[in-house]
């Protein structure tokens, strides 16, 4: 229902199926509050705005095919890298499967994968 891009980056020098800590960015639109544009086509902004962050609602199912057999620890993480809580994972047909999700936690976009 909405524009979603997923990224997933290995953390340390091991390529990501071999990775010990990945982090996953999960990003819909995101805007600030009261942010101004000129035109209805929001090409030229005409003031900026403020924080908060506005983000826009999306849901994903992730799956990552890793060599490591878990079991693997997902963490929601806000902006500067504290953790949120974590997520519910599981291991389906030899991946690693979560839910990102935007209202998770007040609003998430940005997960660490690592073992238990």
């Amino acid at each position: 229902d909405s524009f979603q891009a997923i990224t997933a980056a290995a953390l340390d020098a091991a390529p990501l199926a071999d990775s010990r800590r990945i982090l996953v960015l999960h990003q819909t639109d995101v805007t600030n509050t009261m942010i101004r544009f000129s035109s209805e086509a929001m090409t030229a902004v005409e003031n900026w705005g403020r924080a908060p962050l506005l983000l826009r609602r999306g849901k994903a199912e992730v799956s990552l095919k890793l060599h490591g057999n878990g079991p693997w620890r997902v963490v929601a993480l806000e902006l500067d890298g504290s953790e949120k809580g974590d997520i519910p994972a599981t291991v389906r047909d030899g991946k690693l499967v979560f839910t990102a999700d935007t209202a998770h936690a007040g609003g998430s976009m940005v997960y660490l994968i690592t073992p238990r």
